[in-house]
């Protein structure tokens, strides 16, 4: 039993066929690598709006606090009483809290708990013989977190045993 061998024309085309089919592949892929990379561009498009917009949103909010400042600060200039500029600033920081609880940032508990190295950066020691050592005791710089993330560490004082030198 033997085996009958392609011709010379039918190896040609089958050449051919295989040679027009690579290409056909090879233009598939290069068309489907084009839309994934068209549809990357439209997603990070799409997502630097939405932070645009989203910070638009907070500027908005920071500006009207800013007037609110500014007229605070005509106002003391003009000789207003001093209770109605108090009340006008604390309504500004009651504002400045506001936007931030909406935002998610969260002011650092500090004086009075047990330091804590992600939270505090000690700048200064205290001793005493009634408080706890690692106590903080005095908060010179508020810390503030982002959800869980920490944005600015508390500066604090701790105490330290009086004992130790």
């Amino acid at each position: 039993m033997t085996t009958k061998q392609p011709t010379k024309a039918q190896l040609n085309e089958k050449i051919e066929r295989l040679e027009k089919e690579l290409a056909q592949k090879r233009d598939q892929l290069l068309r489907s690598h084009a839309d994934h990379q068209n549809y990357r561009k439209r997603v990070q498009k799409d997502f630097d709006g939405e932070i645009k917009k989203e910070k638009g949103k907070i500027i908005l909010k920071l500006i009207d606090i800013q007037e609110g400042l500014e007229k605070a600060l005509t106002q003391f200039k003009a000789g207003a009483n001093k209770e109605s500029i108090i009340e006008g600033l604390e309504l500004e920081l009651k504002a400045f809290n506001d936007l931030f609880e909406s935002e998610g940032i969260k002011p650092i508990e500090a004086k009075g708990k047990k330091f804590d190295y992600s939270l505090h950066e000690v700048i200064a020691q205290v001793e005493s013989k009634d408080v706890k050592e690692g106590t903080i005791v005095e908060e010179f710089r508020k810390g503030y977190k982002l959800d869980d993330k920490v944005l600015r560490p508390s500066l604090v004082a701790v105490t330290k045993d009086s004992k130790s030198k």
